[in-house]
């Protein structure tokens, strides 16, 4: 691990932090060897020769915890800069050291549990590069809505009175631009009647990105994936990036969405399949007959489901 620059503690939530205790933190909740490895790395005791039986298990430990000392380090020098979760994770992605034993989801969920420990969601975020007035959900729908392309049909929102839930209210469509390399879905459609609350896409990106109408299809189909599941989560995600390319979103945003529905998006995922075991739906065959209904109030309404 590299040598900790000399720096006051920083805040973490309502007290200060520093980044052996956040290393302790990220470990604990982990437990098991690596929290004892990391416990070995903070107090500067060397790794005990492994055993052949656990080799195995020593070494994936030892990467784990000197991957989280570093991790945790590097999140500290960021977040002094800006308490932005979007920038942090994309910083921590591409600036955190690898290790050959750290397969890919597992880095992801460290960098996950770095970035929930030091910028809480509830906390918020300060706007991103370029950003400089905050937008709701609302006002960012407004700046893509009906917008169409080539393999886009035009979305028609129908909101809900609460203004958090929008029914689809005619299929919206989409096709991969062919290549062999992507294992994609020949085509993703979106029913008619499904109610998208977009809350796969971080809030953070409802106003911290240059509004040009090219997220909100992309949004939805993500949405519609993770609540349908006819593909894996890893697919699900992947449409979304390769949907945002081809909408011109820039490389640099699309590498940040895509990071943030990796690392925080399992839990939607999670919510929608426990949803599903349990025979909700989000799919309506019969539409509220005026502006003034709540989502909540709707789906409770005998026989409006398909």
């Amino acid at each position: 691990m590299a040598r900790s620059l000399q720096r006051a503690p920083f805040s973490m939530g309502v007290r200060p932090v520093d980044e052996k205790e956040l290393a302790r933190l990220i470990a604990a909740d982990i437990g098991g060897d690596v929290a004892a490895e990391t416990e070995r790395q903070m107090s500067g005791e060397p790794t005990p020769g492994a055993d052949p039986a656990r080799d195995l298990g020593i070494g994936a430990a030892v990467a784990v915890a000197s991957f989280i000392a570093s991790a945790a380090q590097l999140a500290l020098q960021i977040q002094q800069v800006r308490q932005d979760r979007a920038l942090l994770t994309q910083l921590l992605l591409e600036k955190a050291p690898d290790h050959p034993k750290l397969v890919p989801e597992r880095r992801l969920g460290i960098i996950g549990r770095i970035v929930d420990r030091l910028i809480p969601e509830s906390v918020g975020a300060s706007p991103s590069v370029g950003a400089q007035t905050q937008r709701s959900k609302q006002e960012w729908l407004q700046e893509w809505l009906g917008i169409g392309t080539r393999n886009f049909t035009p979305t028609v929102l129908m909101p809900f009175a609460d203004m958090e839930n929008y029914i689809v209210y005619q299929q919206i469509s989409w096709t991969p631009p062919a290549n062999p390399k992507d294992d994609l879905p020949q085509v993703v459609s979106v029913p008619k009647g499904f109610v998208t609350d977009l809350a796969t896409v971080p809030p953070v990106f409802w106003w911290a990105l240059p509004p040009q109408g090219r997220y909100g299809h992309a949004a939805i189909l993500h949405d519609w994936l993770y609540w349908d599941q006819s593909t894996s989560r890893e697919i699900a995600d992947r449409v979304f990036d390769v949907a945002m390319d081809e909408l011109g979103v820039s490389a640099a945003i699309r590498k940040a969405m895509w990071t943030s529905v990796r690392v925080f998006g399992g839990s939607f995922w999670t919510n929608a399949e426990e949803e599903r075991r349990a025979g909700k739906s989000r799919v309506l065959k019969r539409f509220p007959p005026t502006a003034d209904v709540r989502w909540d109030e709707w789906s409770k309404q005998p026989d409006v489901f398909a």
